[in-house]
């Protein structure tokens, strides 16, 4: 079965297979029920569900339909799973500069 990958603005969340919630809720630190993360532009992506570090990575617990916000993007439905948060940076180079 393919995994999902559901991304927003520089946020990506990455199904992941290879750990279960219930290794998480017994060996990973407790976070937040609730996933808010402020982007550059002073906005939060959120959405509400189980959020783990383990090791030197956040999971997020999804364990029913649960929809991500941001005030610029398209909500996105997320389906139950585990999926481990990525962040995406998108640079523009606006002009050249010549260097000495």
């Amino acid at each position: 079965m393919p995994r999902k990958i559901y991304r927003q603005g520089d946020v990506l969340l990455e199904q992941i297979d290879w750990i279960d919630s219930e290794y998480l809720k017994k060996y990973g630190e407790f976070i937040s029920d609730r996933l808010e993360i402020s982007s550059e532009n002073g906005y939060s992506h959120r959405i509400d569900a189980e959020i783990y570090r383990y090791g030197s990575s956040t999971y997020i617990v999804v364990e029913k339909p649960a929809i991500l916000k941001h005030y610029q993007h398209p909500e996105i439905l997320v389906e139950p799973g585990i999926y481990q948060l990525r962040f995406i940076r998108d640079w523009l180079l606006r002009e050249s500069r010549p260097f000495d």
